[in-house]
């Protein structure tokens, strides 16, 4: 496995251990954590850096709105993207390959090629976004649910979402 699947794997299984080991009050207490942490100089705002660092591109946040827990979903995969990050950060993944493509010749193969590489990434995350979404209505339900796969089918506005080939 590359680096990229293998913290993807990583990150699952931290998610469902993480929402399996814990109740909501943890979840709202990583949310609360999470919020601390978030200081942004008050007269410029957050930089461009720090927003895409924070995950926080068009679709993301798009995808966080329709969410049942889309802002705990989302803060729980941050969370376990950064307690894995000895492995790759994904988030960090993400903007390092935007800047690259950036850099390169406009329409050139190697442009393309790392635009593609971005945009997988970006995808992986939202899933990620996605499946600790589900992870907690499950938890909600008790386990009384459907598979990922078989949810995911049913909320086809997450997939339209999700397939977007856009790096905002």
């Amino acid at each position: 496995m590359g680096r990229g699947r293998t913290t993807t794997g990583m990150v699952t299984a931290c998610l469902i251990a993480s929402t399996m080991k814990f109740g909501e009050q943890q979840n709202d207490k990583v949310a609360e954590d999470d919020l601390a942490t978030e200081i942004y100089d008050p007269m410029d705002g957050p930089s461009e850096e720090e927003v895409y660092l924070a995950g926080e591109y068009k679709t993301i946040l798009q995808l966080v709105g329709i969410l049942s827990h889309g802002k705990v979903a989302k803060r729980m995969t941050d969370r376990a993207i950064d307690l894995m990050q000895d492995v790759q950060n994904l988030r960090k993944a993400i903007y390092d390959y935007k800047l690259k493509a950036e850099a390169c010749e406009k329409g050139s193969a190697k442009g393309r090629q790392l635009v593609n590489i971005t945009v997988n990434y970006l995808y992986r995350y939202g899933t990620l976004i996605v499946f600790a979404n589900y992870l907690i209505e499950m938890r909600e339900k008790q386990g009384l649910g459907v598979t990922f796969p078989e949810w995911l089918h049913e909320h086809r506005e997450i997939t339209k979402l999700l397939e977007r080939r856009s790096l905002d």
